[in-house]
Order: structure tokens, then sequence, then C-alpha cells
């Protein structure tokens, strides 16, 4: 789950708001009343990132960001991946260690020096690095782990990407 932790970091540090003053005191709000350890697996993972993932889209909406929806999204998936019994939260459950291991050794980068989204030199290039790094991984996520596992990584995975292609937008990184 290390993954998905240090992208969302990366998420949370980045996002762009109309206001970016009001948007940047919520933030450091989030940061600090949530943001733990990377967590180990999935129950660590929901305990400790589905707060920090509400107060990220309550923080957006507040502050009128032009990607309320995309964090809305991505909270609403996180958090049905972590409901007991929902059928994303069953194949989460099934496949976490694969996709764990095999994300980790993957070969997908974010290109020399990572991806930082308050840097605000950051170019195309490595905003479209996310949907290169998305494809990576889903690739051997499915190559390692199987179709299935595959695509569980890619229901969770996308509406982070998401997130964050949208921030690349609001920057003029990137262009529809």
């Amino acid at each position: 789950m290390q993954w998905l932790s240090a992208l969302l970091i990366g998420v949370v540090v980045g996002i762009v708001s109309c206001d970016i003053t009001c948007y940047d005191k919520e933030e450091y709000t989030c940061l600090k009343e949530f943001n733990k350890e990377f967590p180990s697996s999935l129950e660590n993972y929901c305990r400790d990132e589905i707060p920090l993932l509400k107060c990220i889209s309550e923080a957006a909406s507040k502050c009128k960001t032009n990607f309320v929806r995309e964090a809305e999204d991505l909270y609403r998936i996180h958090t049905d991946a972590c409901t007991e019994g929902t059928e994303l939260n069953k194949a989460a459950k099934e496949h976490v260690d694969c996709i764990t291991n095999a994300t980790d050794g993957a070969k997908c980068s974010l290109g020399e020096g990572g991806f930082d989204l308050k840097d605000k030199t950051l170019g195309e290039g490595k905003c479209m690095d996310i949907r290169i790094t998305e494809v990576c991984l889903f690739e051997t996520v499915k190559s390692e782990c199987g179709r299935n596992a595959g695509d569980t990584f890619l229901i969770v995975y996308h509406p982070l990407a998401q997130l964050i292609m949208k921030i690349c937008y609001a920057r003029g990184h990137h262009q529809n």
C-alpha cells in the first residue's frame, strides 16, 4: 500500500485551488491531523488514509477547486474499497499482497526527480508521465497477478491519476 500512499501525499501537497490561501490552510490541517506513516496493510490504509481523503475532498469543495468531482470520486472509491463486504473490498483483500509486491517491484517511474505538484516549473512531459505510469503499473500487476487483480488495481488507482491530471490541467501543463 506504500505505492498508493506515496502518490497520495504528492497529490495532497500539490492540489491547486481557486483560492490557494484557503486550500493551503485546509490542506495543512488535513496533513497535520491525518498524515501518518505509510500503511503496510489494507486495514491500516483504510484506518489512516480514508480520513485524509475525506479531508482532502472537503477542502477541495470548501475552497471551490476545479477538481472537486475528482477529489470526491477518489474518496468514494477508496471508501468503497475499505467498506467491509463490498465487491471492491473483497477484490482488494484478495489481491492486495500481489498488487503491493508487483507495484513495489515495478520498473515504472514518474521520471527523474519524482513528481512534485508544487513545482511551478513542472512541464507537460512529467504530467504525461502520470498516464504512462498508470498504464505501466496496470500492465505489471496484470502480468504478475492476473487480469482480475489488474482491474482491481485500476479501479483504485485511476481516480488518483485522474486527480493528478486535473491538477496538471489547472497548472496549464497539459491540456485536454
